[in-house]
């Protein structure tokens, strides 16, 4: 309670905040530790003045690579774009958890759109697909794919080793950028058939192909 007491102190005593919370992420105590390192990016979202300061401490500590999740969390309580080139070279992460966070930090930048993109047709885990996904969901007035990008998405849910929860994450992603078209209808029909569609995405598309 004391470290989220100190997160939420913003301006006031400001430094001396980001001092304490320093020293408690280095805590031999696991729990104090991660705890304290989650709310240095509260702390800077809080407060304008120590922004920079936090940024350049998350960077460092980024660069360790020791704390790569919880540091990946912290900037994304932080909500600044200044580490996002760092934060980008987790979508290579080997642990999908640092792919979300990655992938949810990134989302917030629009200059970063490309990337996930790419990202969802590499990436097999469907947490990581999901928050890009859902980051797309969230964008007023949303821009059809191009019909190049469609059909990646098509050939990745027909034919990629992948499991059936991202394969039902990519549809949704392929239908938020094109219409109900003959080759969309064939997908949907394809992955009615799979064993493992949950009942959910089964009755979106028994709907879909029954327009």
């Amino acid at each position: 309670r004391a470290i989220m007491s100190i997160s939420k102190m913003g301006d006031v005593n400001s430094i001396h905040a980001l001092q304490a919370l320093e020293a408690a992420s280095d805590n031999s105590n696991q729990i104090i530790s991660e705890t304290a390192l989650l709310n240095i990016g509260i702390l800077g979202s809080q407060s304008e003045s120590l922004r920079s300061d936090v940024s350049q401490y998350l960077s460092k500590n980024l660069q360790s690579e020791e704390t790569s999740y919880l540091t990946l969390v912290s900037i994304d309580n932080l909500n600044d774009r200044t580490l996002d080139s760092q934060v980008s070279n987790y979508l290579k992460s080997e642990h999908f958890d640092e792919r979300m966070v990655a992938a949810r930090v990134l989302a917030r930048n629009p200059e970063m759109k490309q990337a996930l993109r790419e990202q969802a047709i590499k990436d097999s885990n469907p947490n990581v697909v999901r928050e890009i996904v859902n980051a797309r969901l969230s964008t007023p007035d949303l821009l059809p794919f191009d019909s190049n990008y469609q059909h990646q998405l098509r050939n990745r849910i027909m034919n990629g080793d992948i499991p059936t929860p991202t394969k039902e994450m990519l549809f949704e992603y392929l239908m938020s950028g094109s219409q109900n078209t003959p080759e969309n209808q064939a997908v949907a029909e394809a992955l009615y058939k799979e064993a493992e569609l949950s009942e959910s995405t089964r009755q979106k598309l028994a709907s879909l192909l029954n327009q």
